[in-house]
């Protein structure tokens, strides 16, 4: 059992997943002769409650890299590097 006090970002909890947030980067170039993004790296980490939500985190990534208006609008090329962790392995920490 997680103890109250689990820092979070999403208090309602969906498929396991107690929380989420989003990293990015972008990089710039002028490819064209005009500055603009070349690349846009998205680093969503998900925080499950237990490790046997790790299935349900990982579906709900892949439907987001599917469904995210922004990233099928963009021009250049948009990586993703999810992470998926443990909040109970964070908290033993």
């Amino acid at each position: 059992m997680l103890p109250r006090d689990v820092p979070c970002h999403r208090t309602a909890v969906k498929d396991g997943v107690l929380g989420a947030d989003v990293d990015c980067r972008g990089e710039t170039g002028k490819p064209d002769g005009k500055l603009r993004f070349t690349e846009i790296v998205l680093k969503p980490t998900l925080t499950i409650v237990q490790n046997q939500d790790r299935e349900g985190a990982n579906r709900l990534l892949e439907k987001a890299e599917q469904e995210w208006v922004i990233t099928r609008s963009l021009k250049c090329p948009v990586v993703l590097e999810p992470l998926v962790q443990n909040a109970e392995e964070i908290m033993a920490r």
